[in-house]
């Protein structure tokens, strides 16, 4: 068996391309009466009151204390025509995410940079998904209520509505206010790598990479034709940074979509079975015929147990 040892991470940009749908938020197939907005938008229901999540910047701002401060048992409505229009489960355009704190700017030189001022975000990282719900009205297509499968712990939350290229999001908190934000921001917390796209990546992976004995270096990723099909050549060089000999595990390619979700992955094994102090083995794998959506690659060391 298999097991991911996240000791290394390294992330390439490649061509940027159309990311698909959100996960998290599976599309239930019965139909309800679903609480009919003024508006269109985002609302969240709460003690039976109805308040818009997407309003202007001003607005959010001025009643955050508020919006910061729900209970854990909320309920969401969203009211748009992309629902109607969608050609898939209307849940499959609703995400529902933790809100991450970014703790530094990471070069594609490699350079890092620490933010001075707290800064978060909505980004799309497996764990920060949260698992819900989605049933549209029986009446208005236009309408859908989004239910979160368990009630919501004390965090900071994001609901993302996509309408095609674009997509709508509004904030909010449980009970906020009584929350260790300290401790929030090291286990929500992200780095940005500043490629094309930008990627986020939670911050144990970057720990990981500077404990590291075995590195990945000069990583290089070009596009080619292979038996006629396209493909993506991945190369670079394995390093032993360390004093010691080390022995050379199986390394593992993953495939990201624009927003940093794996869409693909595979183990390959590197021609060396051990490394001597300072010593580097190259490595090359293929990806045939990789997903339009391909944005960026991450190589990882994988340890048998």
């Amino acid at each position: 068996m298999t097991r991911i040892s996240i000791r290394h991470l390294l992330v390439v940009a490649l061509l940027a391309a159309s990311a698909g749908g959100c996960a998290g938020t599976p599309s239930s197939k019965s139909q309800a009466v679903v609480p009919r907005p003024p508006t269109e938008g985002l609302y969240v229901v709460y003690n039976g009151k109805m308040g818009r999540l997407d309003d202007a910047p001003d607005k959010v701002l001025k009643t955050w204390p508020i919006r910061s401060n729900l209970g854990p048992n909320v309920e969401f409505v969203v009211h748009h025509p992309a629902i109607a229009e969608s050609k898939g489960p209307p849940g499959k355009l609703i995400a529902l995410r933790q809100v991450a704190y970014v703790r530094a700017n990471i070069a594609t030189s490699g350079t890092i940079r620490k933010n001075k001022k707290a800064e978060w975000i909505v980004a799309s990282i497996e764990p920060l998904y949260v698992p819900a719900r989605a049933t549209q009205d029986s009446r208005d297509p236009t309408l859908l209520l989004v239910i979160p499968n368990e009630p919501l712990a004390l965090r900071l939350y994001a609901l993302t509505l996509r309408t095609g290229k674009s997509a709508v999001t509004g904030r909010f908190g449980v009970e906020w206010s009584q929350a260790d934000k300290k401790q929030y921001a090291s286990t929500h917390c992200v780095d940005r790598y500043l490629t094309a796209p930008v990627l986020y990546r939670p911050c144990g992976e970057r720990d990981g990479v500077e404990k590291a004995a075995l590195k990945v270096q000069a990583l290089n990723v070009t596009k080619a034709l292979v038996n006629s099909a396209p493909a993506l050549v991945i190369e670079g060089q394995l390093k032993n940074t360390s004093g010691k000999r080390q022995t050379v595990p199986a390394m593992l390619a993953v495939l990201n979509d624009k927003q940093g979700k794996e869409i693909k992955r595979w183990t390959f094994v590197p021609d060396a079975k051990e490394l001597s102090p300072g010593k580097s083995v190259a490595f090359r794998t293929l990806a045939a015929s990789p997903p339009r959506n391909t944005a960026g690659v991450a190589i990882l060391l994988a340890e048998s147990d």
